[in-house]
């Protein structure tokens, strides 16, 4: 299976995990990567994180830098959190930077004319994009190489962070592709709450990994989200408002349902308190987590790996919406089997690292 992956690495921690997924399956002899490509905004930081978890499993990949596109430029940068800058230092119980940076940028790849020739000189070629700011350009040229294209975000839908961000390229990139009877696949919205790990699988997984710190990835990616919006990320992921800060009644109304607002006389809220307000780099807070953050980018690629040459899928419901459009709607396997197989797959990944 030939597979090109469009990343923005270093935003959150499941395109780490996708990636260490595809470099075990090279590994294995079951996938072959033909390159990855870091985008978004920061993409030369994002190219260097790639290729040290390329370099941590004694591999060789192709990592390219892709230019900010025009429509791009003046927006602020992403956000990239270089995880293999940072140790964990146990007397605190918190992550600290080493205080040095260490890139090759002779290693990091930008021209798009390399792309198509590489893809080229591959058939079937599925295309995986979880990231924002791709440029289209390259199979668009060698459009005879690509088999599908799997989006992570919902179909022609702005409000996707990796289309919405981009969406003129976006727009004309998936006209090109249905008029050239290429399938295209998308990840529905809510999929990805069933990849939520919970916090003893989550030690068990980082147990496993003696080549990489999986918590730092896991935490640090996290962290990012943490940091944008601590009252929003306490309610989703502890259920209840941060200390002073009132209840966001926009949220879903499942997550509404169980939501309560700090208070100090609620001993379950005083004991949080510590985990609700300590610093990000602290794995306190990590460490509290009933379960890990939903995984969309790791969905995408379950949707990508294991789908069939009818369009059946072992997980998911996969459903036409147009010509050569798909979209996953749901999980057709019970809850805790899909999350038992996630968690064995993750295993052996793991044992990898």
């Amino acid at each position: 299976m030939n597979i090109v992956i469009e990343t923005d690495i270093g935003h959150d921690s499941d395109d780490l995990q996708v990636l260490a997924t595809l470099l075990k399956l090279v590994n294995d002899g079951n996938v072959n990567l033909l390159y990855v490509s870091c985008v978004s905004g920061n993409n030369n930081a994002r190219a260097h994180l790639a290729n040290w978890l390329i370099d941590c499993v004694g591999m060789n990949v192709p990592v390219f830098s892709t230019p900010i596109l025009t429509e791009w430029k003046g927006r602020k940068v992403d956000l990239c959190t270089m995880i293999n800058e940072y140790h964990h230092d146990s007397d605190i119980n918190a992550y600290v930077h080493r205080g040095e940076k260490v890139y090759d940028d002779s290693r990091i790849l930008q021209d798009a004319e390399l792309k198509k020739k590489i893809l080229q000189q591959h058939r079937n070629v599925r295309v995986m994009i979880i990231g924002p700011g791709v440029d289209y350009s390259p199979y668009m040229s060698a459009i005879a190489s690509v088999h599908s294209v799997y989006y992570q975000g919902v179909y022609n839908d702005r409000s996707s962070f990796n289309i919405g961000a981009d969406w003129e390229s976006y727009q004309s990139a998936t006209r090109f592709f249905q008029d050239k009877s290429i399938p295209q696949y998308y990840v529905g919205r809510n999929i990805a709450y069933q990849t939520r790990l919970t916090q003893k699988m989550i030690h068990d997984l980082c147990e496993r990994c003696t080549r990489v710190d999986l918590h730092a990835i896991f935490q640090l990616g996290i962290a990012i989200y943490r940091d944008l919006d601590r009252n929003m990320f306490n309610q989703v992921n502890f259920s209840v408002s941060s200390p002073g800060e009132s209840i966001i009644q926009t949220l879903s109304p499942v997550i509404l349902e169980k939501l309560e607002a700090f208070s100090e006389s609620n001993d379950k809220h005083v004991e949080l308190y510590d985990a609700l307000t300590c610093s990000s780099l602290s794995s306190l807070w990590f460490d509290s987590l009933p379960a890990l953050t939903p995984m969309y980018d790791i969905t995408c690629f379950h949707l990508l790996y294991f789908l069939k040459d009818d369009n059946t899928h072992p997980f998911y419901s996969v459903e036409s919406i147009g010509d050569h459009i798909f979209t996953v709607k749901c999980i057709t396997q019970p809850h805790i089997e899909y999350m038992e197989f996630i968690f064995n797959f993750y295993k052996d990944v793991c044992d990898f690292l």
